[in-house]
């Protein structure tokens, strides 16, 4: 089995341990622990298997022929990305691609799994299929009926304040955590997880949160995961053929983490929110739930729904309460109203719009990533 620090720092944030499973499950998850190539997790779109497409659309992207960042500001930010080690560095500005650059082996046609900028894509799926946030989670999920978690709404869900558990990584096979990630059956797995705190009451970053929103989301619709995807968000943004990791053949999606995309369409998921839902002249999400998303959280004023605000400043930014990991950033950003996709370790995607820029750093995992630099040297 690969060492705890390798599997956390390849995937996403400290989850927890529990000491329940079936022995055919806790085996089953062994032994995909154990096969996975943590040290590849966000270049190796092959080892996450099984899979289901994501059927695109895919359109050329146009290049700037006159960008208004300067060469010195561009040269700079490559200069920091190739410090971190980056696989793919891209720069939109005015919905134009102004800057491309790739690590030596890799090119516009690799998909990227980088962790939990996933989310934020589960949760543009929520706005265009239209679903009441609002209302309690047992409309959706006959297993908590009757159950104080049955109270939760799916807003509490998408704003990471559940009041559900927040565990913390363990290697054990049979841990909750590993479950979500590896396991068998990751929908049982989220609806394994306790209430420990009374819904909206505090901020607490969990995985299971965003598993069980597009668990919902499934649920609401009638259609696979895969193919919601594809319908309303993949092929109306015209975006390459895409990707999500299944528990088992058949199965569950994972919707907190695991869409394996090229840098373009992560990218052209940027452009999405940056011109409020819109592509071209179809309104693919709604202006209104865009700027909903971007609206703070009441229990965090530098989270929306499944997106990160980069006002008001945060030096070091708190996943939760429980929770020794933080992103930190030297300084302020330089433009107010910023949102972020954060993907553990420093995969990152900046939507800028006082500036119409879209960011995307892709690259190997960085415990030394300064969410400021990249956005303010360019």
């Amino acid at each position: 089995m690969p060492p705890i620090k390798l599997i956390v720092a390849s995937l996403l944030l400290p989850l927890a341990t529990a000491a329940w499973a079936q022995p055919d499950v806790t085996a089953v998850t062994a032994e995909r622990m154990q096969a996975f190539p943590a040290m590849q997790a966000v270049e190796n779109a092959d080892a996450y298997q099984p899979a289901e497409r994501v059927r695109g659309q895919p359109r050329v992207l146009i290049r700037a022929q006159r960008p208004r960042i300067t060469a010195a500001a561009l040269a700079e930010a490559q200069a920091y990305a190739d410090e971190q080690k980056s696989f793919a560095f891209l720069v939109l500005q005015d919905g134009k691609l102004v800057h491309e650059r790739y690590a030596t082996g890799f090119d516009q046609h690799n998909r990227f799994s980088p962790a939990s900028m996933h989310k934020t894509v589960m949760a543009l799926a929520v706005g265009a299929a239209g679903l009441d946030i609002d209302a309690p989670v047992s409309r959706w999920l006959p297993e908590w009926r009757g159950d104080p978690r049955g109270a939760i709404t799916l807003r509490h869900l998408l704003t990471m304040s559940s009041g559900l558990e927040t565990p913390s990584f363990s290697p054990d096979p049979a841990g909750l955590s590993a479950q979500l990630f590896f396991g068998p059956d990751i929908a049982a797995t989220a609806l394994s997880y306790k209430l420990v705190a009374a819904p909206g009451s505090i901020f607490s970053y969990s995985n299971g949160n965003s598993q069980l929103a597009g668990l919902i989301l499934e649920r609401a619709t009638g259609m696979r995961y895969a193919d919601l995807l594809s319908a309303k968000i993949w092929r109306p943004m015209r975006g390459d053929d895409a990707s999500v990791w299944l528990d088992r053949p058949g199965g569950t999606a994972h919707t907190f983490c695991c869409l394996q995309a090229t840098a373009r369409d992560w990218a052209r998921i940027g452009q999405l929110i940056l011109d409020g839902g819109k592509v071209g002249r179809r309104q693919v999400v709604p202006r209104k739930w865009i700027a909903e998303m971007a609206a703070p959280a009441a229990t965090n004023p530098n989270y929306g729904l499944q997106l990160w605000l980069g006002t008001p400043y945060s030096a070091e930014r708190r996943y939760s309460a429980s929770s020794a990991l933080v992103a930190k950033a030297a300084r302020p950003f330089a433009r107010e109203g910023v949102l972020f996709l954060d993907g553990a370790v420093g995969q990152r995607m900046y939507v800028i719009p006082s500036e119409k820029l879209v960011i995307v750093r892709i690259g190997q995992s960085s415990m030394t990533w300064d969410d400021s630099e990249l956005p303010n040297r360019v």
